[in-house]
């Protein structure tokens, strides 16, 4: 299950970030929890090859379930 306000992604002098923002069911990067924030501090920077998993599986419904991502990362020159 994915929360309403789940997560936030933004890029920074060429870093791609991630913020859990006090999901429900958490936001996981190579299987690690990250810690609820609203604050920069609890960002994680993303690398490309780095696996996403927001929100975790209903065990009651097969229906609802979590996202899962393998990333990719690209530059783009300026």
């Amino acid at each position: 299950m994915v929360s309403r306000h789940h997560a936030a992604l933004w890029s920074e002098e060429g870093q791609v970030f991630i913020l859990d923002v006090h999901s429900t069911h958490g936001t996981y990067l190579n299987d690690a929890k990250l810690v609820p924030g609203r604050t920069s501090e609890n960002a994680k920077v993303l690398t490309d090859g780095d696996t996403l998993r927001i929100g975790a599986a209903d065990k009651r419904s097969a229906a609802i379930r979590g996202i899962t991502a393998k990333l990719r990362i690209l530059r783009i020159a300026r």
